[in-house]
């Protein structure tokens, strides 16, 4: 939008032309010249082409997604090809994304972590680099099937929960069946707990795992949201 407002004040800046040199009323009524007008429409025509250009990939489809149970039901989220999130205290070096091949990160700080904007379809390859780094991600995931849609991010964890008449010493011997602990009780009489994890797909995927198993009443992955920073 700011390079199309730009465009437009190029066209009226060689419209109007500047009268102060003497230029008589029948000059400036005859408007800019040929090769005026045409320069215009040129950066008019190309402006327009990038933000078209730049809509339609806002617009379209993202082509993976994952899905996760909520209660019963199964929701959908698509994963990001342009943004990644760095997941709990953010790194100290604000230049770890950017020294990642063919990165061109930007950073914005969030509740909860920090996102970074790269190049469309790097996602996952500047994820990796700053695992490799030692620090926590998640992919971003989109609540809809566009780049455009709010995201959310997997900060680790698995939200259980179990029949009311299991005991804590119960959840956490069956959790240790799972190879995990209980990292919290979110509320004991209505057995939720919340079981310990990495942040990103690996939650999610666990959280799947332990709900179709039948041994709980239900388990949905940790979900942080993030406002919308397009």
């Amino acid at each position: 939008m700011n390079t199309f407002l730009a465009s437009v004040a190029l066209v009226l800046l060689l419209g109007c032309g500047a009268s102060s040199d003497g230029q008589d009323a029948s000059a400036l009524e005859a408007g800019p010249s040929p090769a005026k007008a045409s320069l215009a429409r040129q950066v008019m025509s190309s402006s327009m082409a990038r933000s078209g250009k730049a809509a339609a990939l806002a617009l379209e489809p993202l082509p993976r997604s994952v899905e996760y149970y909520d209660g019963e039901l199964r929701r959908t989220l698509w994963l990001s090809e342009d943004t990644v999130l760095e997941m709990g205290p953010v790194a100290a070096d604000a230049a770890i994304v950017e020294e990642a091949p063919e990165s061109a990160g930007t950073s914005n700080d969030l509740r909860g972590g920090r996102t970074w904007k790269v190049r469309r379809g790097r996602a996952d390859a500047v994820a990796a680099e700053v695992a490799r780094r030692g620090h926590q991600t998640s992919p971003a995931l989109h609540i809809a099937g566009t780049a455009e849609a709010p995201f959310v991010g997997l900060p680790g964890g698995v939200i259980v929960t179990v029949p009311r008449e299991w005991s804590r010493e119960t959840v956490a011997s069956w959790a240790s069946g799972w190879g995990r602990s209980v990292e919290k009780v979110v509320h004991a009489q209505l057995g939720l707990y919340l079981i310990e994890t990495g942040p990103g797909l690996e939650s999610l995927e666990l959280a799947n795992r332990m709900h179709e198993s039948g041994e709980i009443l239900a388990a949905t992955p940790n979900i942080l949201h993030f406002a919308s920073t397009r």
